[in-house]
């Protein structure tokens, strides 16, 4: 029998922005089904988390792709961000060797989650110094996830046992330091 479509779709009112406002990173850790409690594709708890806050400039887009080989479904999460100037405190070529979950506020004010429950990996970086005024003088960082529904969302940050961690001082490879002096294990 297939799939049936229920319902026709008219043209709406263009009423959303594109791009990302924040970003935001820290370690995949490996979590049961359980310890992600969710209403639909909205996260209501999550495990104590802090988060590594990052000032991102315009340009930084999310998007998801459907996928359906042989069968299993699952969505292509991408994220592109750029970041102003290397950031020297921050060892940013230590993504390349980690998992990590990401967070992204979008122009909209939603939240979601990306990696939830693979993780994120970091595909590129790339640094250029521009040619002009205007030019990007600064570094393109791309993510890459796989998961079997698209990211989900949050309702805000902090909430939902996530916490913003004061000024990210320095990342040894091993640990993050914050300004307050608490480390997150890479």
């Amino acid at each position: 029998m297939g799939c049936q479509i229920t319902e026709s779709r008219g043209r709406i009112c263009k009423s959303l922005q594109g791009g990302l406002n924040k970003f935001y990173i820290f370690p995949f850790v490996q979590y049961t089904r359980s310890q992600i409690v969710r209403d639909g594709m909205t996260v209501t708890t999550f495990p104590a988390t802090v988060l590594a806050e990052y000032e991102i400039l315009d340009g930084a887009n999310l998007t998801q792709t459907q996928d359906n080989q042989d069968g299993l479904k699952s969505y292509k999460q991408t994220v592109e961000i750029k970041l102003a100037q290397n950031q020297y405190l921050v060892d940013i070529e230590n993504l390349l060797k980690k998992d990590v979950r990401i967070i992204i506020q979008d122009k909209n004010g939603k939240f979601r989650l990306l990696g939830a429950y693979n993780g994120v990996e970091c595909t590129s970086i790339e640094y250029a110094t521009g040619g002009g005024y205007s030019d990007l003088n600064g570094m393109t960082i791309s993510f890459e996830a796989t998961e079997l529904e698209e990211a989900l969302y949050l309702d805000e940050i902090p909430d939902n046992n996530f916490t913003v961690a004061d000024y990210l001082l320095l990342e040894d490879g091993q640990f993050m330091l914050f300004e307050n002096g608490s480390l997150i294990e890479l």
